[in-house]
């Protein structure tokens, strides 16, 4: 049975997020885990923190009846981080999934700072939810690389379990600006992650584009991917990708959920 750490704070977005791993992990068995942190530790927060988990029980009862019993709502103070990490230990936590942004976000950034630093520094699969994402099994995935990085197996078998689960059809994309031969360590990359990616169905794009994120776009509006799926390792793509996109006609950040692979 799989076991998935949600992320609250009670906002819509994180109940975006509790809507969306119900919904992805439908059609197995899996034990879900809502946890708020409160990092503040006063009283008044406590005070407001017991009526919203209150509110909170009653809209999972009326919304999710059928499976209310394989759904526990957590409370824990402290660090934020910390915390995150002591309760994957405790709970085997196989998932995280939480929204993009929190209460008190910025509505202009794509990532608040506790998704931001999730993504970075917590060593566990994260299932990351723009609030305006439409709730959709992820029969189509793509996955951006440069194929310049070495995947391990074990960074990618959320990923293929995910795949195995849904019959997933992974779209790996590699974006070029011109044509060029890939290098050979390039050429070994790929190899190498072509013999993991047998496991469930595939193909490779190859698409030449300005900008990874433009190509992005693109691959999401000709297809039916409703989900992108990358390596946590990759900053450098991530810092194109998902933190700063640079165009207005870049829309895919508010309606397409991410999942950020780790090898925990």
């Amino acid at each position: 049975m799989l076991s998935v750490l949600i992320l609250t704070d009670f906002s819509n977005n994180a109940w975006a997020a509790l809507n969306y791993a119900i919904g992805v992990f439908s059609s197995t068995q899996a034990n879900y885990h809502l946890l708020h942190i409160n990092e503040h530790e006063e009283i008044s927060s406590a005070i407001k923190i017991t009526k919203e988990t209150k509110l909170l029980q009653e809209k999972l009862k009326r919304n999710f009846p059928e499976i209310v019993n394989q759904i526990s709502i957590l409370t824990d103070t402290g660090n934020f981080i910390e915390t995150v990490r002591k309760h994957i230990k405790i709970n085997q936590i196989d998932f995280i999934c939480m929204g993009t942004k929190g209460l008190h976000q910025q509505q202009n950034a794509t990532l608040g700072s506790h998704a931001a630093a999730v993504i970075t520094r917590v060593k566990c699969p994260v299932f990351v939810i723009p609030e305006k994402a439409q709730v959709k099994l992820p029969q189509q995935v793509l996955f951006p690389t440069d194929f310049n990085s070495l995947y391990q197996y074990k960074a990618l078998k959320s990923l293929l379990k995910i795949g195995k689960i849904h019959k997933t059809l992974l779209n790996v994309l590699y974006v070029f600006k011109k044509p060029s031969k890939f290098t050979e360590l390039q050429e070994k990359h790929r190899n190498v992650l072509r013999m993991y990616l047998q496991e469930i169905k595939h193909q490779f794009i190859f698409q030449r584009n300005k900008t990874l994120e433009h190509a992005v776009q693109a691959v999401v509006e000709a297809t039916e991917c409703s989900l992108i799926a990358m390596p946590a390792r990759h900053l450098n793509l991530f810092q194109h990708i998902l933190f700063e996109p640079e165009s207005e006609k870049i829309n895919y950040p508010e309606t397409i959920p991410f999942l950020v692979l780790h090898a925990n």
